[in-house]
């Protein structure tokens, strides 16, 4: 199963990460081929072509991803399967990418940390959404607010889900 572009982007925006690909994105907007992206290695190998396909889906990213991660700037660390960690930066304006890069802001407003196991396996999940939830729940993704203002929001956030999972 390849994963969507807001799902992997979505883990790593919430994970530090980056919920990508499923569908056969085999053209951008612009009528060029894009590669596909079915996993961590693939995502964090081609950090613009995530971006593209991250900002050109925005309307499927799930609203508390974009309020949550909306104007931030985040270091994300994934902790690959062979134990390396890469660190790669992402900026955001409005919900939508504007920069992503490897390597960390030496001021950021929020740090996250995931695993690729952890990417790999909502990106194979028939039920990407729940087993996003499901890291989330158990830790598997980590962030933590780094600014008074990031604090409030990840804190409100935090209340708002736990009220609609009542509902849910």
């Amino acid at each position: 199963m390849k994963l969507r572009p807001f799902h992997l982007f979505s883990i790593l925006m919430i994970a530090g990460l980056f919920l990508f690909v499923s569908e056969n994105y085999k053209f951008s907007p612009t009528g060029m081929v894009v590669a596909e992206i079915s996993n961590a290695e693939q995502a964090l190998g081609n950090l613009d072509t995530s971006r593209d396909l991250y900002n050109n889906n925005i309307e499927r990213v799930p609203s508390f991803v974009k309020t949550i991660f909306g104007n931030e700037r985040l270091n994300v660390t994934v902790t690959r399967d062979n134990g390396n960690l890469d660190h790669v930066s992402i900026e955001t304006e409005n919900g939508l990418i504007t920069t992503i890069t490897r390597g960390s802001f030496d001021a950021y407003t929020m740090d996250m940390r995931v695993s690729e196991k952890t990417i790999n396996d909502i990106a194979g999940s028939n039920d990407q959404a729940s087993q996003l939830k499901q890291a989330l729940d158990n830790g598997e993704i980590t962030y933590t607010p780094r600014t008074v203002a990031s604090t409030v929001k990840t804190g409100m956030a935090k209340i708002f889900l736990t009220i609609m999972s009542w509902f849910s």
